[in-house]
């Protein structure tokens, strides 16, 4: 029986995952990598069910955050916050540093 470990941390991958990532890399800016990102954002049209464009970040989660600060919100309107743990905190930071007027709901952590 396949031992499985049930805490965070190192995940068992499947072999066929291992080969793939034992592959040379490919370049980013290459024709191949532009047709792979291609097929990648049909599949996710058909995952989303819709005919509009998906949009890919390439980046980190705080990259993510900062698209959605930006895009959503103006600087100088107003947000309502809800901070009740880390990544509540994250937000109120990043809304402030992009000029966001916060309207903070805190709530004890694991309420």
């Amino acid at each position: 029986m396949k031992q499985r470990l049930m805490t965070p941390g190192p995940t068992p991958v499947p072999e066929e995952t291992l080969l793939e990532l034992a592959k040379p890399v490919t370049y980013h800016r290459s024709p191949e990598a532009k047709q792979i990102l291609g097929e990648v954002h049909q599949d996710l049209q058909y995952v989303f069910q819709t005919k509009n464009p998906v949009v890919t970040l390439t980046s980190s989660g705080t990259g993510g955050m900062e698209a959605a600060v930006v895009n959503c919100v103006q600087p100088g309107e107003k947000a309502i916050l809800l901070v009740a743990g880390r990544w509540g905190e994250r937000w109120k930071t990043m809304a402030q540093a992009f000029g966001v007027e916060i309207v903070n709901v805190t709530v004890p952590y694991g309420q």
